[in-house]
């Protein structure tokens, strides 16, 4: 049987203020450690959230059947470049695309910064996928206010690197037997009462609209800016078979469970904003797009993003 004496010295030696000493700077070593590894993580998840978001590329594919296409024919979209470069003279991006062999090529605006004035990679670059497709251009919010501050003819420069411009435009090409009417619009506010409605231009956009539809062929929208086609039924009101949109970036920060953080004309948790949208019998594809501008919230979880669309 141990002694009471015994038990009073291990007691009193517990309590030796040497043993705590050495306590203590174990425990502070513990938590150093903690700190560092936690510290360590988060720089990590932030690195690989944040890095693949500004560097690396990601084809995202989608097929669509439809009784007015007899032969596949390959869409590539490209949007929200905001002069980004992927590689020198952008070749990872042209290396992409080669591999994706589109038949034609979609830019769905925002290519440039409208604040920077050194904008040739980007018309080289445009003169390099026409070498790959033909390519279809609408105009974004940065080329609109690129023409503004410059007074430069951006339209035209584009047209000359090789692109075709389309605001309030169409066309009507064919594409391996296959027949197609492209249109441009830049951006859309069209409510559903808009025969009545002195909102902005919206009846002439309308009217746009209704003579682009009026025709057999397959017709492929390409319209900057999607709030009107997302949270209105205008998609559904005109006789559109797809459209092409971007600007809202995925809501540049992607968070899981959540979707995007931000989106301009949107504010905070927009949701989702990217992939196939059906909008009665139409597709509506919104793009990630590839770049970001000088934006409050960085691009994270969200890599840049080429859209190929196969119609069969």
């Amino acid at each position: 049987m141990r002694s009471t004496k015994q038990s009073v010295g291990i007691i009193v030696g517990a309590f030796d203020p040497n043993i705590i000493l050495i306590l203590r700077s174990g425990m502070k070593k513990v938590i150093k450690r903690i700190f560092l590894g936690v510290f360590a993580l988060m720089i990590f998840a932030l690195g690989a959230g944040i890095i693949p978001s500004y560097y690396f590329l990601e084809v995202s594919d989608y097929e669509f059947e439809n009784e007015k296409i007899q032969e596949s024919v390959k869409l590539v979209q490209l949007s929200d470049i905001h002069n980004a470069e992927f590689g020198k003279e952008n070749q990872r991006l042209l290396k992409k695309l080669k591999e994706c062999e589109p038949d034609l090529i979609f830019i769905t605006g925002d290519l440039i910064n409208s604040d920077e004035n050194e904008i040739s990679p980007m018309l080289d670059l445009v003169k390099k996928l026409r070498e790959i497709a033909p390519i279809y251009f609408s105009l974004g919010n940065h080329e609109i206010e690129y023409e503004k501050r410059t007074g430069i003819d951006l339209t035209e420069k584009l047209e000359k690197a090789g692109a075709k411009v389309l605001e309030e435009k169409f066309v009507d090409v064919t594409v391996k037997g296959q027949k197609f009417r492209i249109g441009g619009l830049y951006t859309v506010y069209i409510p559903e009462d808009y025969e009545v409605h002195e909102w902005g231009n919206a009846k002439e956009q309308a009217e746009f609209l209704k003579e682009m539809e009026d025709t057999e062929r397959y017709k492929i929208l390409l319209s900057h800016i999607p709030n009107t086609w997302m949270y209105y039924d205008t998609a559904a009101t005109f006789d559109l078979d797809l459209i092409f949109t971007g600007h809202v970036h995925g809501g540049q920060a992607i968070l899981p469970f959540v979707g995007g953080l931000y989106a301009p004309d949107m504010g905070y948790f927009p949701g989702r904003l990217s992939g196939v949208y059906e909008k009665g019998h139409t597709q509506v594809i919104l793009s990630r797009g590839l770049g970001s501008n000088t934006e409050v919230i960085s691009r994270f979880n969200n890599i840049p993003e080429i859209v190929e669309v196969e119609l069969k």
